[in-house]
């Protein structure tokens, strides 16, 4: 049994399987702005990341008003993909469901804008399913340890007392300054030998393999 009670999820890569959508997204947006198309694994590098930071992040070079650029195509780009890309990653309703059945407090801090988000949700049936949520237009980005004290302090939970579970090294970075403990997942944007960098109490490979990962907390 999971021993924290409040468990902060990454969205994209984590519980959604929307890593193809961000990439198509990405790379048509750069092309379109007129900057080299990066390749899967580059754009997978700044998953988690506010859509600003990543975008300096691919490109460090550019200045502000083609970053802006990118930024605003790569949102159209994005909001023009069918809605079947968005989908949740086998297991993932089961698992919620288990631990909110177990008295857990869920939270969701993602990359995403609170209108990227909701969106989402609406798609996928879950507005109300969560207890608390956080995007980037309301904290700092990832790494920045914002998001999971903001959602900390708003649910009354301490540090030892929390848990977050991501697939990006900007997940784990992120808990890690929040001094949170942290749970990488692999099937997402980084790799277990990245994520592992990060010291996480474990990396699993599904995320029904949760509950038996976190007993080692």
């Amino acid at each position: 049994m999971i021993k924290k009670e409040f468990i902060i999820f990454d969205w994209d890569g984590t519980l959604c399987n929307s890593l193809p959508g961000i990439v198509r997204a990405m790379q048509a947006a750069s092309v379109q702005s007129q900057l080299p198309m990066p390749s899967d694994s580059e754009v997978y590098g700044i998953v988690g990341l506010g859509l600003h930071e990543a975008a300096t992040h691919l490109f460090p070079h550019i200045d502000q008003e083609t970053a802006n650029q990118l930024v605003e195509h790569y949102r159209v780009a994005y909001r023009g993909l069918d809605d079947a890309h968005i989908r949740l990653f086998p297991g993932v309703m089961d698992t919620l469901e288990n631990l909110r059945a177990q008295g857990h407090t869920l939270a969701v801090a993602t990359g995403k804008s609170r209108a990227g988000l909701d969106r989402v949700w609406e798609v996928l049936g879950m507005t109300s399913f969560f207890d608390a949520s956080r995007c980037n237009d309301e904290a700092r980005s990832k790494p920045a340890p914002d998001m999971v004290l903001q959602l900390m302090q708003e649910r009354d939970f301490e540090a030892e007392q929390s848990l977050v579970v991501g697939d990006s090294v900007h997940d784990l970075g992120m808990a890690r300054a929040a001094g949170v403990a942290g749970i990488g997942v692999s099937y997402g944007a980084n790799s277990a030998a990245e994520l592992s960098k990060y010291q996480p109490v474990a990396i699993i490979d599904s995320i029904g393999d949760l509950p038996g990962a976190s007993s080692r907390l």
